[in-house]
C-alpha cells in the first residue's frame, strides 16, 4: 500500500510539475516542498505500521523525482541529500513512535 502511494506521489508531482511550467512557464517550488513533506509524513506512518525502510523511501522519493522525471525540474545533486535525511529521519520517528506506544506500560 505505502509503495503504491509514493508512486502515486511520484505521478501527481510529475504531472503538476509538468502542468504548471506549461500553464505558467515555471513551477512554483512551494508546492513542490508541499508534496515532499507530505510524502515524508506517510513515510512516518508506514515505518510506525511496520512498513519497512523501503517502502518509507518509495513514499519520499517518489515526489522528489517526479519533476525531475517528467519535466527535468530540480537538480539531483540538490534533491537526493534531502530525500535521504527526510527517509532517516521519518523512519526514524516512525520506529521510535512504534517503539513508545507498544512499551508495557503503555499497554
Amino acid at each position: 500500500m505505502g509503495a503504491a502511494a509514493g508512486a502515486g506521489l511520484f505521478v501527481v508531482t510529475g504531472l503538476v510539475a509538468f502542468a504548471s511550467h506549461a500553464a505558467f512557464d515555471a513551477t512554483p517550488e512551494a508546492v513542490l516542498w508541499l508534496f515532499v513533506l507530505l510524502g515524508a509524513l506517510l513515510a512516518v506512518g508506514a515505518a510506525y505500521r511496520r512498513g519497512g525502510l523501503l517502502v518509507g523511501s518509495a513514499l519520499v522519493f517518489g515526489p522528489v523525482y517526479g519533476p525531475l522525471t517528467f519535466y527535468g525540474h530540480g537538480a539531483p545533486a540538490l534533491w537526493t541529500p534531502i530525500a535521504v535525511v527526510l527517509v532517516a529521519v521519518s523512519y526514524a520517528l516512525g520506529a521510535l513512535g512504534r517503539r513508545v506506544a507498544n512499551r508495557p506500560e503503555n499497554q
